[in-house]
């Protein structure tokens, strides 16, 4: 039941790898996917397998699995889920280099964790800036429509006894653009990397309890990579944690995801903990670090600056990074503070159309909440909803100030369906409101 030694980030991957076999394990159990596909069943089995036992073969394992899922079930995928696929990339691709460093050599787990560790430390200090950056604009630091606002009252859900005062919008909004935008600074800097890893931490808790467990499960297991030594569950703990995890699964599956949560928030009570917890490594506490990423492992970090940049060049606005932070960006329109939508490169944002009615179900939100989409995703979800063979779809909308009535979108030769599968994978785009401040959406 005890602990096993503390080592280095740089030198083992050992806590790292428990951690984020469980957040893996955590979303596939709480969205219901642990056995969706095969894949996802693979995916399931080797989160299980890295609990027990977290060697590099079997994180390979796990990460090759995680990366095929997700590009399996896009653009049906989440902001959290999708950068955490980027991340197994990235230890994928770590894992890649550092065998062919060593090229059956023995030193496989070192290399693999020198390696990782400083690309897997990019993609946190990448995160959560791009995060609060998008949050930079006039609707998030609206009180009345800020998703700042509409998360404290999930956390309120949570939390009972929260006050409800008016002046706690403001704070909300506050707090998170000073959590986004200062904690990588303050994982940056030696001397305040522990302060940075215990605020990272206690904000994730809040998240946590607000509802949003599977990202946090995420974050706390990079923030490993800023913490000079964190020791590993010995194989007892690690067995009874997957023993309670599937018995729970199987015997109440109503109570699983409350379990998960539970444990997630242990999990960072843990974790806060070793971080208060006095260092070997110098006056400071703090060890050297390493932010140079070797090739190719620095995909994965420059995947997630280009997946926070799309909404600016006029790209993609799905899985952004843009969660819950009332970023507008298409139209011709942007309610940031820093970039106007000027700057966007691409004009696939600017031509919008608003559906007025469809025969298929898939559209009928937009059409009774009067939303608009880029043309480009209208031909994207017609595509996917529209079969090789039998009655086509119809639909009715408006573009460019013109009403085009379409009776089966297959064969019109305007919408030109079908895309491409990568066009329906990667360039997708959400739905925005035609006028007025945007709303809180994921």
């Amino acid at each position: 039941m005890a602990l096993s030694a503390p080592a280095s980030a740089d030198e083992d991957l050992a806590p790292f790898g428990f951690l984020w076999a469980f957040a893996v394990l955590h979303h596939q159990v709480a969205y219901g996917a642990a056995r969706a596909s095969a894949l996802d069943t693979g995916l399931t089995l080797a989160a299980l397998a890295v609990m027990v036992l977290p060697a590099s073969p079997l994180l390979a394992i796990l990460a090759a699995f995680h990366v095929a899922t997700v590009v399996q079930h896009l653009p049906a995928v989440y902001n959290h889920w999708y950068v955490s696929g980027l991340v197994s990339l990235t230890l994928l691709l770590a894992w890649l280099a550092a065998w062919w460093r060593v090229r059956g050599g023995g030193g496989m787990e070192r290399s693999l964790a020198e390696t990782f560790a400083p690309p897997a430390r990019w993609c946190l200090l990448l995160l959560y800036p791009i995060s609060g950056f998008h949050k930079l604009n006039a609707d998030f630091f609206d009180p009345a429509v800020s998703c700042a606002s509409v998360l404290y009252q999930s956390l309120r859900a949570g939390v009972p006894g929260l006050p409800d005062w008016p002046v706690m919008g403001p704070i909300s909004i506050g707090f998170t653009i000073l959590v986004e935008l200062g904690v990588p600074v303050l994982l940056l800097l030696p001397r305040t990397r522990r302060i940075g890893v215990c605020i990272a931490i206690l904000f994730h808790v809040t998240m946590a309890l607000a509802g949003y467990p599977r990202f946090s499960a995420a974050g706390i297991a990079l923030l490993v990579f800023f913490l000079p030594r964190m020791p590993l569950p010995g194989p007892a703990l690690r067995i009874g944690a997957v023993a309670i995890l599937l018995a729970v699964s199987k015997l109440a599956p109503d109570h699983r995801s409350t379990l998960f949560m539970w444990a997630t928030l242990g999990l960072c009570g843990v974790l806060f903990v070793l971080t208060l917890m006095p260092s070997r490594t110098g006056a400071d506490g703090s060890p050297a670090m390493s932010l140079r990423p070797a090739l190719p492992a620095i995909l994965g970090p420059v995947l997630i600056l280009l997946s926070g940049s799309a909404p600016y060049l006029g790209l993609g606005t799905h899985r952004a990074l843009g969660m819950y932070s009332n970023l507008r960006t298409e139209g011709g329109r942007s309610n940031h503070f820093l970039l106007p939508a000027s700057l966007q490169i691409f004009s696939y944002q600017r031509d919008l159309v608003q559906v007025l009615q469809s025969s298929a179900p898939q559209l009928a939100p937009l059409a009774e909440q009067g939303r608009v989409i880029p043309w480009t995703e209208l031909r994207a979800r017609l595509t996917e909803m529209t079969p090789p063979t039998g009655p086509g779809v119809s639909v009715t909308y408006l573009r460019g100030g013109k009403r085009y009535d379409i009776g089966s979108a297959a064969d019109d030769s305007l919408l030109a369906l079908p895309v491409s599968r990568l066009h329906l994978k990667f360039l997708r785009y959400r739905a925005v409101e035609p006028t007025g401040p945007r709303r809180c959406t994921v």
